[in-house]
Order: C-alpha cells, then sequence, then structure tokens
C-alpha cells in the first residue's frame, strides 16, 4: 500500500492544528586541532507539530516523568519534503517557542516504510 497520501494528511491535519517547530541538523567539517573543534553547518526544516500533554495514568515516573511533554510531529516540512529520519537521532536539535527541547525519546509511525509522523517525547 502507498502511505504518500496517509502522510500528506496527517501533515494536513497537523498543519491547521498545530504549532511551528524547527528541526536543525548539524553536519561536522574539518577538524581545528589547536582549539578541539570542528567547523560545523545548520540545516534547519520549518516543520508542524501538535504539542500534548501526557495523561496522569501515563506518568510512571521512570520513563515518563511529571512534567514531560510530547508531540505529534509532522514528517514533512513546510515545502512538502520529507525529513530524514529522525529517529537515528544524531546531531539534531528540535527547537519550539525559542527553546531547544531535551528529547527523551522519538519513535517514527512508519507504516508500510513511509513515516507518517514522529512521536515525541521531551522533558523540561
Amino acid at each position: 500500500m502507498d502511505y504518500a497520501k496517509t502522510r500528506l494528511m496527517a501533515d494536513n491535519k497537523i498543519g491547521a492544528f498545530g504549532d511551528d517547530f524547527t528541526v536543525r541538523y548539524m553536519t561536522f567539517g574539518t577538524y581545528y586541532p589547536a582549539t578541539d573543534s570542528y567547523a560545523t553547518h545548520a540545516t534547519s526544516y520549518a516543520v508542524k507539530g501538535l504539542p500534548l500533554e501526557f495523561n496522569n495514568r501515563d506518568i510512571d515516573g521512570t520513563l515518563v516523568q511529571a512534567g514531560d511533554k510530547r508531540i505529534l510531529l509532522s514528517a514533512l516540512d513546510s515545502n512538502g519534503t520529507a525529513l530524514p529520519a529522525l529517529e537515528k537521532r544524531a546531531n539534531f536539535d528540535i527547537i519550539y517557542e525559542c527553546k531547544v527541547l531535551n528529547i527523551i525519546n522519538i519513535v517514527p509511525l512508519k507504516p508500510g516504510g513511509t513515516t507518517l509522523l514522529f512521536k515525541i517525547q521531551f522533558r523540561n
């Protein structure tokens, strides 16, 4: 089954009710031994996401703590381009309301190999 239309529908629903997020990927270039640092380059994507609270019954004090929140994040950026895989969690930030989120867990909703959205847990 082709899930491209389903992904577009999910993006439209999240876009209609969601907020603005930025996904920022960092790539590393030349290493500078004098400063023990790398040159970096950031690529940012404007994305819609739906911030949600956890239900009290979901808070176990270990995996989900009081104050944790979750986001349903579209798998498409504002141009309709699919985001690179977030579940690998390498060298990226998610920014919401000018704050870099402390990501705890990322679960892609990915039937048939097509990522429809990302379910993200973050902690303040």
